[in-house]
């Protein structure tokens, strides 16, 4: 009769891993909490805030969708506000990744293109076109 000494290993792995997910979450939920604290604060200026905003949207990335979507298009209307080229061009494409992820392509790859212009300036157009690239336009003619 063979014995598995593998079994309990494995268990032990997944253990581990479900807790060491479960602190990582619990960290990152803390550091949204400290810094939606943040923005309450009004005497924060509006570069800072929209930086916030934007560290609060990418946060929620894979947990909270919907408020990825929210911090990105209030982050996207502060970098509007205050004329940064920069940040706006990444709320942008904070804004496309939400929708990629919900299978909303033509919304992802409208927002991606608009993300473009803000990147020609600086050297990080290669990620919005790796971005717009993995984007599966096609997929709907699979299904």
């Amino acid at each position: 009769m063979k014995t598995y000494y593998n079994i309990p290993i494995l268990i032990i792995l997944i253990a581990l891993q479900v807790i060491v997910n479960f602190k990582t979450q619990a960290q990152q939920q803390d550091q949204i909490d400290s810094l939606k604290q943040l923005l309450q604060n009004a005497t924060i200026s509006i570069e800072d805030r929209t930086a916030i905003q934007l560290k609060i949207s990418k946060l929620n990335r894979r947990s909270q969708p919907k408020e990825h979507l929210e911090y990105a298009q209030k982050a996207l209307a502060g970098a509007q506000a205050s004329g940064d080229r920069k940040t706006q061009g990444i709320a942008l494409c904070e804004i496309a990744s939400y929708y990629h992820k919900a299978d909303l392509y033509d919304s992802s790859i409208y927002y991606y293109q608009n993300a473009i212009p803000y990147f020609i300036s600086e050297r990080n157009i290669g990620n919005t076109y790796s971005r717009l690239s993995k984007t599966r336009i096609g997929k709907c003619d699979r299904e």
